[in-house]
């Protein structure tokens, strides 16, 4: 339910969702508190919560750590790439983004592998885009 509310933009009560399964399956699902606690991140970063996201972000990434969950570390390295990005570090970014594709590929996870290379592009091309704007500074 965290996921659709989260897609509707009811960032609270996408929270609440994420919040409440985490507690509800702690001991019963790692993998599924993984995916709650990187669903959780997502909705922080939604919000501009950075400092939310990172921390449910890397929570995520101890826990499938944890448990050698490859689907969940590499999601979590991806939210934590994505607060990177989102705070201006592109270049940090790029390298949790590359991790993640390693890991996907590591995995056998096609949707996921190419939803990183398209993700990766778009931000390569924003990356392109932005220098090729960027005025000449004076007396260079």
């Amino acid at each position: 339910m965290g996921d659709v509310y989260s897609a509707i933009s009811s960032y609270p009560i996408a929270r609440g969702y994420y919040q409440d399964a985490i507690i509800a399956i702690a001991d019963i699902d790692k993998e599924k508190v993984v995916d709650a606690l990187n669903g959780l991140a997502g909705t922080y970063q939604d919000q501009s919560n950075y400092a939310e996201a990172m921390k449910a972000a890397e929570e995520a990434h101890r826990s499938a750590y944890e448990i050698n969950y490859k689907k969940g570390i590499a999601a979590s390295l991806n939210n934590i790439g994505n607060v990177h990005w989102y705070q201006g570090g592109y270049d940090e970014a790029l390298k949790y983004y590359a991790e993640t594709l390693e890991i996907r590929k590591e995995i056998g996870d096609k949707s996921g592998i190419t939803a990183s290379l398209v993700m990766l592009q778009r931000k390569l091309d924003f990356l392109s885009e932005e220098k090729s704007c960027t005025p000449p500074t004076a007396g260079v």
